[in-house]
Formats: structure tokens, sequence, C-alpha cells
């Protein structure tokens, strides 16, 4: 078994699974220059960044990404045209950018993780569980398979540093994990959603209840669930 959580504090330090992509990052270097008027408009922002400054790539980094989400199906950027055909979505979803009530931290006791023998083909099992404190971004991800998800996490963790935190786990067949409080500490979110990655189709995805006392997560051969441990 494999745990990372992120952002790592000192004492929740494991081994990484992170392994981060850098073609985004590409494209929106290519993309900087494309500062549409409608598309200012359409995201609030803190201030004016200066012309080509790393605030404004940012910027715009966070702006295609969470496009990307918005969209639906997958989006391939290629140029000026492609942002500007995403820029009515991205204002639906960019009110809640830096408003809503404020994050709770889950009433969970602990979180207990198990996978079948033959869990994913009899195959390791990825397993993610987000705390997002977006409300933009929390309604996107409600709608995005766990494959999209672990395609991005690494440009959503660059893009909104502040919005989200991660467990990340990875689990073998036959085996059982717990999460305490160790663990838990420190994650407040909108909305929590445990992704797990399967090679099938599927959503491959579980909303998990601020409210309730714990969670058991079960990793079968071809998908898992998630069943609430009583409320608080």
């Amino acid at each position: 078994m494999t745990l990372e959580i992120w952002p790592q504090r000192p004492d929740q330090i494991g081994p990484a699974l992170e392994s981060d992509k850098d073609a985004m990052n590409d494209q929106i270097r290519r993309q900087a220059h494309c500062r549409d008027s409608s598309l200012g408009s359409s995201v609030s922002r803190r201030g004016q960044a200066a012309p080509g400054s790393a605030d404004e790539a940012a910027i715009v980094r966070r702006r295609v990404v969470l496009a990307g989400f918005a969209a639906a199906g997958t989006m391939t950027l290629s140029g000026c045209a492609s942002i500007k055909a995403v820029t009515g979505k991205i204002g639906s979803f960019a009110s809640g950018l830096f408003g809503g009530s404020k994050p709770q931290a889950p009433a969970w006791r602990n979180v207990v993780v198990s996978a079948s023998r033959d869990a994913n083909q009899n195959s390791p099992v990825a397993l993610d569980i987000v705390f997002v404190k977006d409300a933009a971004l929390s309604e996107a991800l409600l709608s995005s398979p766990a494959s999209k998800w672990f395609g991005t996490r690494g440009d959503l963790r660059r893009s909104f540093p502040d919005a989200l935190t991660t467990i990340s786990l990875e689990i073998v067949p036959g085996q059982s994990i717990m999460l305490d409080s160790t663990h838990l500490q420190g994650h407040v979110a909108h909305t929590v959603l445990a992704f797990a990655h399967y090679p099938g189709a599927g959503d491959h995805r579980e909303r998990m209840s601020l409210s309730a006392a714990g969670y058991m997560i079960e990793l079968g051969g071809r998908g898992f669930r998630t069943a609430e441990v009583g409320k608080r």
C-alpha cells in the first residue's frame, strides 16, 4: 500500500503516486497571447496581470483547466479559437469561484478501505479521496469520470493549489487499511469525491457526505462502492 496526502505535511509524507505531465503547460504557454476580452469578463480576477507575466500565465492556466472540465467530452486546445469556444462554459462555473459557504471539515472518525481478492482484475487500485473547497470546481468534478481526474489532477493541483486537497492510496487485492484522524486532519471541503482508477468504462466516482460519522470503501473486481457508517 502506498499513501500520499497532498499538500504534504511533515507528519504525513508517504510514497508519491503523482507523475506530473507538462503537456498542458506547453499548450498554455502557446495560448498566453490570446487575451480575448470576452474571456476576461467571464472570470472575475483580482487586479490586472501584466501581459506576458507569470501571474497572467497562471490566470490563463486556471481558465483553461476549468473550461476543460466544463466542456462536454474531451477537449484539445490547439489555438485561440479553442479558448473562445469555451468562454460561455467558463462563465457558468466562474460565479462560484471565490464565493459560496465556508468549507467544512468532514465529521468522519475514520475511513476503512478494503480491496477484494480479485480487485481491479487482480491488480493494485489507485484511489483518490478529493476534498474540494471551491464551488465551481466542485460542480465540474461532480460530472467528471475517474479517468479524467487521474489524467488531469497534476494540472488541477498547479492551477488551483488552494482549491483542493487529496488523499491518494494504492491498494493491492486482498488488502484493508484504515485512515484515522492523523490522515484526515486539516482537510476541509464543500464537496468530497472518491475516484478509483479502473481501466474499464464507467465514472468510477462516488460522492462522500461530510456529515457521515465514517465510511467504508470497497474496491471490487471492476468497480467500487462507498457506504456511510452512521451520521453525527
